[in-house]
């Protein structure tokens, strides 16, 4: 019997500044971090660059004290900070779901999981706060 193509709907939820990461929910799910610029005068945020997919047991903690957190500092340009999204996932989901989004959004920090989908075959769709995700509504095969 074919693997049949699972169906995943991911709901992201909200922005994050690094400096409110506190913020963050304690949920399991996947995370992108993101290049952006913070505006004071008009408190609004511009996304830059999704530079790093993740997935956690607990989104919170893992933002919290990132063991990348200095190769992401890296990435920024002067002006810019650290901004997080994330979208809950179950836990038995997390290896899938985010190879299938680092295979499709091709992060540059990202080095594993980039050329390859090792799971079955799904078709993912994305909603909420998810700018610059490169596609949206997708399948891997």
């Amino acid at each position: 019997m074919p693997n049949t193509e699972l169906t995943m709907q991911l709901n992201f939820r909200g922005y994050w500044r690094h400096v409110n990461r506190g913020g963050l929910p304690e949920i399991s799910g996947v995370y992108a971090v993101y290049r952006c610029r913070y505006n004071q005068t008009t408190d609004k945020v511009t996304l830059l660059e999704i530079i790093y997919i993740g997935q956690t047991d607990n989104i919170r903690e893992r933002l919290w004290d990132h063991d990348k957190y200095n190769d992401f500092v890296k990435e920024l340009q002067s002006g810019e900070e650290l901004c997080y999204t994330c979208a809950e996932v179950e836990k038995n989901s997390l290896d899938l779901v985010e190879n299938a989004l680092i295979f499709a959004q091709k992060p540059k920090l990202n080095v594993l999981m980039v050329n390859t989908y090792n799971h079955q075959p799904v078709h993912i769709r994305i909603d909420g706060c998810c700018a610059c995700m490169r596609y949206t509504d997708f399948s891997i095969s």
